[in-house]
């Protein structure tokens, strides 16, 4: 069993559902891992949503946020007041920060190193639990 919080977990599950392959082997270690995570990611998306309904206003178009550049976003708060943003800060933290156990199914990293994957050091570096 290896430890996790649901900030890896959320993570690990996005970037496995863009990872492309042609190989039988990764394509399995994909889905056992995405089986593997799907229920915590589901349970995460969920308690994510709750508590931006109970601290956040969706617009006319039912979003949450305000995209003001390159991968920022900006919240639109139900009280701007500093307090009121820690406390949703905390939640979300604490949401996040959660632990888990999981036995995933793992592969050697030589294996995709050895494929023409599109694939980010970043996005590497997020999965890499899942590597032998």
């Amino acid at each position: 069993m290896i430890n996790f919080t649901f900030n890896e977990v959320f993570n690990m599950y996005n970037v496995l559902t863009n990872i492309k392959s042609n190989s039988f082997k990764v394509n399995y270690w994909i889905s056992r891992n995405l089986k593997l995570f799907k229920d915590t990611y589901i349970f995460i998306l969920n308690e994510r949503n709750k508590i931006y309904s109970e601290f956040l206003v969706a617009d006319n178009k039912g979003l949450y946020f305000d995209m003001v550049g390159e991968d920022i976003y900006k919240p639109h708060y139900k009280d701007e007041n500093p307090e009121y943003i820690k406390k949703f800060a905390d939640k979300m933290e604490d949401l996040f920060g959660t632990d888990c156990q999981f036995d995933p199914y793992l592969i050697h990293p030589s294996v995709l190193m050895e494929l023409d994957l599109s694939i980010s050091l970043d996005q590497l570096m997020t999965i890499d639990k899942l590597f032998e």
